[in-house]
């Protein structure tokens, strides 16, 4: 899951014509849509490529802000625990979270709230963060999952 994650997320760093073709190239049905942003702004194109189990997105607007943004969505018969997840994308994305010195408070007690998370610069200089998140199915999501997600930092 994490080296596919790279391959159609990192790799194309969340562009859509390189997420379509890593789509096409792996026999996932391809489309485009046009999703409601803001209220006065014109749409914009969300791709989707899925195949058995997965479900992969992407899109350069979210609501009304202009970022890219691409997530991988594994469905799973099993979920894998965390660490398992972090540890593959550690050997994946080459290195340790970059938020790794958050996981244990000051105090020395670990973080609850602790997600790893990781950046990487585009060849354009735009930076993206990394995460992932293992999902239980409940009554607003169906299905058991493992969520990847590549984000445009934009600095406010």
């Amino acid at each position: 899951m994490a080296d596919a994650f790279v391959k159609f997320c990192v790799n194309t760093q969340g562009q859509q014509a390189g997420v379509s073709e890593v789509a096409n190239d792996e026999g996932l049905q391809v489309s485009i849509s046009d999703i409601a942003v803001a209220r006065k702004a014109s749409p914009s194109d969300m791709l989707i490529a899925s195949g058995p189990g997965l479900v992969v997105s992407q899109t350069d607007q979210v609501l009304e802000y202009d970022f890219t943004q691409c997530n991988v969505n594994f469905f799973v018969d099993a979920l894998p625990e965390n660490e398992t997840v972090e540890a593959a994308l550690m050997v994946a994305l080459g290195g340790a979270p970059d938020n790794e010195t958050d996981r244990v408070k000051k105090n020395g007690k670990p973080n609850k709230g602790y997600k790893p998370e990781w950046r990487v610069t585009g060849d354009d200089g735009t930076v993206f963060v990394l995460q992932f998140n293992v999902m239980k199915s409940n009554r607003y999501l169906i299905g058991d999952r493992v969520l990847f997600g590549l984000r445009e930092v934009v600095e406010k």
